[in-house]
């Protein structure tokens, strides 16, 4: 991390006596100049790292909405397909279960795939499944 250096100037008085001694023009005090701008080139390239994979992250983090899907108590539901606005290459998407009607009680989302998941309650009512991920 760049430590700043607060330059003074060197100044006298009519005389010639030294009021303030100013900062040194040294090779040690201009090669730390010389290191806050390659650091501030280096944070440079990292930020533009970051916002290029958030943007590539956020592209495909957009949600799919699922509605109305009914649970009953302690069944497993066929498999919920998930409408494909995108197609989904991997499993390691996120389900999030929002309860519409009813009381489902604990909801399990298991065999996930591609291309849909498999759910299960402990009680009955309507669910929206919101899906996120699961695009490489």
């Amino acid at each position: 991390m760049y430590n700043r250096t607060f330059w003074l100037d060197h100044v006298t008085d009519g005389s010639g006596n030294v009021i303030q001694q100013g900062t040194n023009l040294s090779q040690d005090n201009f090669n730390k100049i010389e290191l806050g701008v390659f650091e501030a080139g280096i944070e440079q390239d990292i930020n533009a790292i970051m916002n290029r994979l958030n943007a590539r992250e956020a592209a495909h983090a957009e949600p799919v909405i699922i509605t109305g899907i009914e649970l009953t108590a302690d069944s497993l539901t066929d498999l919920i397909p998930i409408p494909a606005a995108k197609t989904r290459n991997a499993t390691d998407y996120v389900v999030q279960a929002m309860i519409t009607s009813g009381a489902p009680g604990n909801i399990v989302i298991s065999s996930k795939q591609a291309n849909g998941f498999k759910a299960t309650a402990d009680g009955s009512g309507t669910v929206t499944f919101i899906v996120m991920g699961g695009i490489l």
